[in-house]
């Protein structure tokens, strides 16, 4: 009985090592944003964070959809744009693999131009 209750206690234990492990990997990193199977995080600004549930969001403006962190986040003062897009695009990626929601890569190249060039 000893021997049974220690080995569940350590499959236990590894298990919650193992889930720490998978909220600390970062999959991407720049001066900004950090991507994580969690989020995407902007720890220089208090920690704005992004659920990765949200990361496959679609908006619509005038009739055109994109994607909507790009178009939400390029209302922000605070953000490098070019930063975010490159995090963003991180974290798509990821999203699609854990979903299988493709990437609709026409929407992704408009949802750039926008951010990039207009405030919303």
């Amino acid at each position: 009985k000893t021997l049974k209750a220690v080995n569940s206690m350590s499959t236990k234990m590894l298990n919650e090592l193992n889930e720490l492990r998978r909220l600390s990997m970062e999959i991407h990193r720049n001066a900004q944003w950090v991507v994580t199977p969690e989020g995407v995080k902007a720890p220089t600004e208090g920690g704005y964070w992004i659920d990765m549930g949200r990361i496959g969001r679609t908006t619509e403006r005038r009739g055109i959809s994109y994607y909507d962190c790009p178009i939400c986040l390029a209302e922000k003062e605070w953000v490098d744009r070019p930063l975010f897009f490159e995090a963003f695009v991180f974290a798509l990626r990821f999203h699609s693999r854990q979903t299988g929601e493709a990437i609709d890569e026409a929407m992704l190249g408009r949802s750039y131009i926008r951010a990039m060039d207009e405030i919303c």
